[in-house]
């Protein structure tokens, strides 16, 4: 299937009929005003990417975290995808 055709069967589901990637190839989802998500397809069109903000970086130790979540997902090398 290919990323329109997926993101026409989401936006089915979930009653935004006319969801698609735009002419950058990102789609761009904001649920209550504040959880934002882009959705982007890979160069090959094989797969979609979705990145969001899962969290405020905490106000101390800060390299650690960071150096934390970078190392255990680094694009899916660590999580098995």
């Amino acid at each position: 299937m290919d990323p329109n055709s997926a993101l026409a069967e989401l936006g089915k589901q979930i009653g935004l009929e006319d969801l698609k990637l735009d002419e950058n190839g990102v789609c761009r989802l904001i649920f209550d005003h504040v959880i934002v998500v882009d959705i982007e397809a890979s160069d090959d069109q094989r797969f979609l990417t979705l990145l969001g903000k899962l969290c405020d970086e905490p106000p101390e130790s800060k390299e650690n975290f960071f150096k934390t979540l970078l190392t255990g997902s680094c694009f899916g090398l660590e999580t098995g995808g």
